[in-house]
């Protein structure tokens, strides 16, 4: 996971964008979230991991995030942040809706490389 501090490295490491407030504030809600749903699936309260990405992604990501950063001059950090945060949710949910995700996965990523073998997000 992107260290809040850090900056986002593109084309390879080439170039290093600086984070806006929303940026890290986004980087911080998804970092917590990821936090929450292991720390629910170790427990086995599958709901609360459940409940808890439809919460990040319905409230957090739509109707907060994606609202505060449409109107930006310069959208390429939020898009960014958007892709990060959108495939880190996509693992989150991929052992709830294993098929929905793999066929999500497939049509964003565009290979073959299929969404159960990436890397779970850890904290």
């Amino acid at each position: 996971m992107m260290k809040k501090d850090e900056g986002i490295h593109q084309n390879n490491g080439e170039s290093n964008i600086e984070l806006q407030k929303q940026d890290r504030e986004m980087l911080e809600d998804l970092e917590g979230l990821v936090e929450n749903v292991n720390e629910n699936i170790k427990k086995y309260r599958l709901a609360d991991a459940g409940n808890a990405i439809y919460e990040f992604m319905w409230h957090t990501l739509a109707d907060s995030y994606i609202e505060k950063v449409k109107n930006r001059e310069d959208k390429s950090e939020g898009l960014i942040i958007l892709d990060q945060a959108y495939k880190t949710c996509l693992k989150l949910l991929h052992p709830f809706m294993p098929f929905t995700t793999e066929k999500i996965w497939q049509e964003i990523q565009g290979s073959e490389v299929p969404l159960i073998v990436e890397q779970w997000p850890e904290k």
